[in-house]
């Protein structure tokens, strides 16, 4: 109810937004609504990074969610380096 209700509010056919970290896509009615994933901190389990590709035509719209190796461990490192907690690098790894 809420995705429709935004979409509504918005005059929207498309969505595409991010913050909870987890990409995915999700076609309702004549809606579609893109959740573009996170290229830090995943929230999905898959601690690679998440870059999203959309293509917009009249007639489709595709969705590519591409993942992204990266140096994680290196990446967890400079967070505890930097002083915040080791809890957030510790969720990096895991992907939560």
């Amino acid at each position: 109810k809420f995705f429709m209700k935004m979409a509504e509010k918005l005059k929207a056919e498309i969505m595409i937004y991010g913050h909870i970290h987890k990409a995915y896509r999700k076609d309702m009615g004549n809606k579609i609504f893109i959740n573009a994933g996170s290229v830090g901190k995943p929230k999905d389990g898959d601690c690679r990074a998440c870059v999203t590709l959309i293509e917009i035509n009249p007639d489709d719209v595709t969705t590519d969610f591409r993942r992204i190796t990266y140096d994680i461990d290196k990446t967890a490192s400079a967070i505890v380096s930097a002083g915040l907690p080791p809890y957030f690098a510790d969720r990096l790894r895991e992907g939560a």
